[in-house]
């Protein structure tokens, strides 16, 4: 009898005992759905909404980001300066005549704009890695090679105005004091440049169409 009695007290404390857990997992249940959503709700946010930059605009199907400028309030400071450092990467032993070419369109508008421009093009090495630089020190009949460290204490200079054409898989243009990078797909970065620098320079084609015309005969 004292044993059915002890085994009863068990099961009824057993039963007692599944019951609040029971009840406790009905309460955790919607407080970890609760959970889950925002936590979806952010991702989401972070990958398609947020940004790290103050202002963002699209022109073109180029996307402006700065966190210090409107595209008009660069541009217009940007054309204020004297000398400016374009600087594309380009792989060693590899002849990227995309990359080249809109090395050359910026080297036009500049020049045709009053502006002396500097070649400092960034040179990879097989590894990937930057290996040194070529310049022409503002001379279309100069070209030497410079250490990677000698080449970056010149771009790194914030009182010196450099362009920098990287390649992306996004298309858009960074704006800060000094300093325009424009990032694009290989396959597009002399539109992508020359989209970008018809903003800022808006004889741009009609410099280009002139040197074509000279060159080559065509328009």
């Amino acid at each position: 009898m004292v044993e059915e009695v002890v085994e009863t007290k068990k099961e009824a404390a057993k039963g007692h005992s599944t019951k609040k857990k029971d009840d406790l997992l009905k309460k955790i249940k919607p407080i970890y759905l609760v959970v889950l959503a925002v936590f979806v709700l952010l991702l989401v946010y972070f990958l398609f909404f947020y940004s790290p930059y103050k202002y963002g605009f699209s022109i073109e199907g180029v996307s402006y980001l700065s966190n210090n400028y409107v595209p008009t309030e660069f541009f217009n400071e940007f054309k204020q300066s004297n000398v400016v450092y374009v600087s594309p990467v380009m792989s060693e032993g590899v002849t990227d005549s995309l990359t080249f070419n809109a090395l050359s369109l910026w080297q036009i508008v500049l020049i045709g704009n009053k502006i002396s421009a500097v070649q400092m093009i960034r040179v990879k090495d097989a590894d990937g890695k930057f290996a040194y630089c070529y310049t022409n020190d503002g001379n279309v009949y100069v070209s030497r090679q410079v250490s990677f460290e000698e080449c970056s204490a010149t771009l790194n200079d914030l009182q010196k105005t450099v362009i920098f054409i990287e390649q992306s898989k996004d298309t858009k243009a960074v704006l800060e004091k000094n300093r325009l990078s424009v990032f694009s797909p290989i396959g597009a970065v002399s539109t992508i440049n020359f989209s970008v620098m018809k903003q800022i320079f808006p004889n741009a084609k009609q410099l280009i169409d002139i040197v074509n015309e000279k060159i080559y005969g065509v328009q």
